[in-house]
């Protein structure tokens, strides 16, 4: 029936019977249409949490017509388990104007609501989602600022300068963060930076995250012999340990 189905679907999902509710969902998925997905919006605050946690992923799997205000408003406040669906969603519907909310959130001292944004600033769509997500990085700090380090590291952007400087950060968890990122990012002219990390780095207690992200960054290196060559040239001004783990 297409759109002349809605209000049979809305029946369904409005339904005591939870096989019935279950059926809702399932027709959710097959009817196509941005009024299907409005009418199911529209529903989505007068369900109770545990239901309104399977609308969210069936309005997260449909993608027709970018992301509902109301799961952004749901994603903010309210039932841990709702709003970490609706994060999730933000993560796969959202854009770069969704960034600002999801760093807010990876503030939250729920390690599980923080975790879900952390993962959503990682997966959030859009063309200008990566340059918004750099241009942040001088403007977060704390927790906000390490997922904004990791997601740049996971979607492999390349932010050299605006990692370099959170090297220098107080908290080690930002600096542990932010060499991660380098070693999955950093191109091959700026691999000293790494390596300067490992062999002088100011702070004992990144030493191994420095060495780990090193290794990293050289299997990525296209011209072996290059990396090879950088390498040696630092081994004279190395710790014994430290060369142990640069050959």
């Amino acid at each position: 029936k297409g759109s002349a189905g809605i209000p049979t679907l809305i029946e369904q999902l409005q339904s005591k019977d939870k096989a019935y509710f279950q059926i809702g969902l399932l027709t959710a998925r097959q009817l196509s249409g941005r009024e299907v997905t409005d009418a199911l919006t529209a529903q989505l605050p007068k369900l109770a949490s545990e239901r309104a946690i399977g609308l969210l992923s069936v309005l997260a799997d449909r993608n027709d017509g970018g992301l509902p205000p109301i799961v952004l408003k749901t994603a903010k406040s309210g039932d841990k388990e709702l709003r970490i669906a609706a994060i999730n969603a933000v993560g796969r519907l959202g854009d770069a104007s969704s960034i600002p909310m999801l760093l807010e959130v990876a503030a939250e001292s729920d390690q599980g609501i923080a975790a879900a944004a952390a993962s959503a600033l990682a997966t959030v769509p859009g063309d200008n989602v990566n340059a918004e997500l750099v241009s942040n990085l001088s403007k977060a700090d704390g927790k906000a600022l390490a997922a904004l380090i990791r997601a740049v590291g996971v979607k492999r952007i390349e932010a050299t300068p605006e990692l370099m400087k959170s090297l220098n950060n107080s908290d080690p968890t930002i600096r542990h963060a932010a060499l991660t990122a380098l070693g999955d990012t950093v191109k091959q002219r700026d691999l000293n930076v790494l390596i300067a990390q490992h062999v002088k780095g100011k702070n004992p207690s990144d030493a191994d995250v420095a060495g780990q992200a090193l290794r990293a960054a050289c299997i990525r290196m296209a011209d072996r012999e290059a990396c090879a060559a950088a390498l040696a040239a630092a081994m004279p001004s190395a710790s014994t340990e430290a060369n142990k783990k640069l050959v």
